[in-house]
């Protein structure tokens, strides 16, 4: 629910005219005040005397809000509900579908409507939000209700669930008027909020998979993959992306759920078009807010083979990864094209995917003008540390591989879009830990890392804490993690033959967790996070690196990152950063990471260079330089031919 209508009596001055109620004093305001305080939400007071009056009121009730309860005080014309803007319950004159509720305000036996089978009860906000204690007063008000085959409980469980997914902020995080005010403060300064989706799954908490396991051959169970077992075992033997099996056995049933993530996260059906229809009406909802748009999670992973075939297990716990599955599996581009019509593209909205297991003549379909996206992640680097086995056989960056993978992920992007770039995010280990060598990684090193990712061809994302040089965490013991993947990791290290200490070591550098230590804010207790016990430790490091001591410090990497920022928005040399072409150079060499950005119209010619190695390293330049725009050294000097770079030193020059 996300709003509250409330119909007053209407006053009559001494001629007999009707008067406009939310024009005068007469306790209405105490009204509104008592239906916020006791619901929790916004409510309006408008004249419930007339039709037109009321017809106000189911349009303006919700100050544009499409889920709202419309409750009669007093005598006069009947409240109602509506559910994505269409009345589900409602008064005469107001377009109700299925019966009259009108919710007396005063326990009376009627309502001014002069219908007889009203409801009856007083109008607290516990009647609002539970219809359950609000009596059906009349047989004749039942039984219209019986007929339509609804309840006022069923009502109610609709309303309140959202008619879909996700349209309040979990109570942990603030309140929709906290985050209403961050889109209007981020509009002032130009800039647009970008939210998670998550649509592959749900939450096992949510109101649609609780009726499914309350009746696991009712309609509810056709929004998930409900599926009978074979052989009195699990459907098929897909194994979770955060391991173990993929299939939870129904309660009281000889069925099992299907969740590729964790069991807390059954996979929503997509094949079911109501399935669809109710997302892509959450995902307007959030657009009709203001969003400026999403980054769309796990997105591969909505089309199923929905025959479940087994595969050739490839481990020793007998299953197959369900990944096995998805890539088997034809289709999903349907799927995102209709999403993308339905949502996104009537509000000209950013999407990025998170995508992985793409094919490899896709690639246009999913990015591009006409891709099913504005951008995707580039993930290229990161599967480069994949072990054969898991996280304990994983590989260490090769620096030359890791050139030659990036450089290709850049010259397959020409004409076609932007991929979106990173070193690190919530899901992977910090990218100064993963990506230099111990001997860079100080602050020469995380500058260099910055300038060869933020400069290249594509959108950068920067990762909180990326920007102050946060580094991966060191933990004593696996019950100091949180997250279910690293747990299961550590245990599949363990088994291999392992070492507690080699298995903590392959988390440490491996662990998703170590991008979710609490920001380092300052060197007070627990970082100047929180005053509480997060719910994570703080990275021991926190003393030393953080913004405070950082935001003082010109030569910081907090400081760099600005200036890397400010260089690639500048007027001078925008079109060239955003738009022009990406050139390898000095790829002959062992440890130089340089590329060229050529502006297609301006000629601009930008060279970048760093040098990942222990030791100085000279290079022929392809050209005059006429600036130095950046450097981690504060080189000044113009280069003549050559350029002699120091160990860990990065370049930007403009020739």
């Amino acid at each position: 629910v996300e709003g509250i209508g409330v119909g007053v009596p209407a006053p009559v001055d001494s001629e007999g005219v009707v008067q406009n109620t939310a024009n005068l004093g007469w306790g209405y305001k105490e009204v509104k005040r008592e239906m916020e305080e006791l619901s929790g939400m916004r409510a309006e007071i408008g004249n419930d005397a007339n039709v037109a009056a009321l017809g106000e009121m189911w349009l303006g009730a919700g100050k544009g809000r499409k889920n709202i309860v419309m409750v009669t005080l007093g005598t006069g014309v009947g409240g109602g509900i509506i559910i994505d803007g269409k009345p589900l319950v409602g008064a005469h004159g107001a377009g109700g579908e299925i019966g009259h509720l009108c919710v007396n305000y005063e326990e009376t036996d009627h309502c001014g409507c002069g219908n007889t089978g009203c409801l009856e009860q007083y109008a607290s906000a516990t009647g609002i939000t539970r219809l359950a204690n609000i009596r059906l007063a009349k047989d004749d008000a039942k039984s219209v209700l019986r007929e339509q085959e609804v309840s006022a409980k069923t009502v109610f469980d609709a309303v309140k669930a959202g008619d879909a997914v996700a349209k309040e902020i979990a109570e942990e995080f603030g309140t929709m008027e906290e985050f209403d005010e961050l889109l209007a403060e981020a509009k002032k300064r130009d800039m647009y909020i970008v939210m998670d989706l998550v649509v592959n799954h749900c939450s096992s908490e949510h109101e649609y998979f609780k009726a499914a396991l309350a009746d696991p051959d009712g309609p509810y169970a056709d929004y998930f993959y409900f599926v009978k077992g074979k052989d009195g075992k699990e459907p098929s033997n897909y194994r979770s992306y955060f391991g173990g099996k993929a299939w939870e056995p129904v309660p009281g049933s000889d069925k099992y759920y299907l969740h590729m993530f964790a069991k807390e996260q059954p996979d929503w059906n997509w094949e079911n078009k109501e399935v669809r229809d109710k997302i892509y009406k959450m995902i307007n909802w959030w657009l009709d807010k203001g969003l400026g748009g999403f980054r769309i999670d796990a997105i591969i992973n909505i089309k199923k083979d929905t025959s479940f075939p087994s595969y050739e297990p490839d481990g020793d716990d007998g299953l197959v990864s369900c990944v096995k599955m998805v890539e088997e599996t034809d289709g999903v581009g349907e799927f995102l094209e209709e999403m993308k019509h339905e949502t996104f593209e009537k509000y000209d909205a950013f999407t990025v995917g998170e995508v992985f297991n793409m094919k490899e003549d896709e690639l246009r379909e999913f990015v591009g003008d006409d891709g099913h996206f504005s951008s995707m992640f580039d993930f290229s680097a990161h599967e480069l540390t994949y072990g054969e086995h898991g996280w304990y056989d994983s590989k260490k960056i090769d620096f030359k591989r890791w050139r030659e993978i990036l450089f290709a992920s850049q010259k397959e992007m020409e004409g076609i879009g932007f991929k979106a770039n990173i070193i690190e995010n919530h899901d992977e280990p910090r990218g100064a830990s993963r990506y230099l060598p111990d001997y860079a990684q100080n602050e020469m090193g995380k500058k260099m890392l910055a300038t060869t990712s933020i400069l290249l061809r594509g959108i950068p994302f920067i990762y909180q804490g990326q920007e102050i040089g946060m580094t991966n965490c060191h933990r004593n013991d696996i019950s100091e993690y949180d997250d279910i993947s690293t747990k299961d990791q550590y245990q599949v290290a363990i088994e291999a033959g392992c070492t507690k200490e080699e298995a903590l070591a392959c988390c440490y550098e491996n662990s998703r967790d170590n991008a979710r230590t609490p920001m380092q804010w300052s060197a007070d207790e627990k970082g100047g996070f929180s005053v509480h016990v997060p719910w994570l430790a703080m990275n021991p490091n926190y003393k030393e690196i953080n913004v405070r001591e950082q935001e003082g410090r010109e030569d910081s990497v907090l400081s760099y990152y600005k200036k890397l920022i400010a260089l690639r928005k500048s007027p001078e040399f925008k079109e060239t950063f955003v738009y022009g072409r990406v050139v390898p150079v000095y790829e002959d060499t062992d440890t130089i990471f340089g590329f060229m950005r050529i502006g297609e119209e301006n000629g601009q010619k930008i060279l970048v260079i760093a040098n990942y190695g222990k030791d100085a390293a000279e290079l022929m330049l392809p050209g005059e330089v006429k600036e130095i725009l950046l450097s981690n050294t504060g080189r000044k000097t113009l280069p003549g031919e050559k350029i002699m770079l120091e160990s860990l030193e990065t370049a930007v020059l403009f020739l």
